[in-house]
């Protein structure tokens, strides 16, 4: 959520995308873990994430990214 107003986002770094697009420098994602389906809190205050200890892996290295935009 950012402010009143929530967002959806298919994955955790696009979820960031949305709070540099809309020009916010705080938000609340809530999402699930992959590993465990546990609920997960990702906080952005100031314009940084806040650090929870959780930990986001990104199977596709960047220099890939294009090269197959379904997958990645």
């Amino acid at each position: 959520a950012i402010g009143d107003k929530r967002y959806w986002a298919n994955c955790a770094w696009d979820s960031l995308g949305v709070v540099v697009a809309t020009g916010a420098n705080a938000a609340r994602i809530y999402t699930t873990c992959a590993a465990d389906q546990q609920p997960l809190l990702i906080e952005v205050v100031d314009g940084a994430v806040v650090d929870n200890g959780a930990l986001a892996h990104v199977l596709v290295p960047f220099r890939h990214w294009y090269d197959d935009m379904v997958f990645t």
